[in-house]
């Protein structure tokens, strides 16, 4: 649980400049600014107004969605950003509130 909360952190710290490889043309960046889409970068349970969503499912299946990029994003990119933010998340050892 504290491993997610630290990749959590990460997300949320590096959220401002994950949107610039989630949304690279300026249509994109427009989309970010009309409901029902984030305009921040915060974290929810189920929540669909919130940048990263985290869902919990049944049986131990909890996974978190980037809500950030748009279908023109080049998704290696985006994959690789979002790892790399997870990662120093954990090795920066924040955690989030929940």
């Amino acid at each position: 649980m504290q491993v997610g909360r630290r990749w959590l952190a990460g997300l949320t710290r590096h959220g401002p400049a994950l949107t610039a490889l989630c949304a690279p043309t300026v249509n994109c960046y427009r989309r970010l600014h009309k409901p029902p889409v984030p305009t921040r970068a915060d974290w929810g349970f189920d929540n669909r107004l919130s940048a990263f969503r985290v869902r919990c499912g049944g049986s131990g299946a909890t996974f978190v969605e980037n809500r950030i990029p748009s279908g023109s994003a080049n998704p290696y990119l985006v994959l690789a950003a979002t790892v790399a933010a997870g990662i120093d998340g954990l090795q920066t050892g924040n955690a989030v509130e929940s």
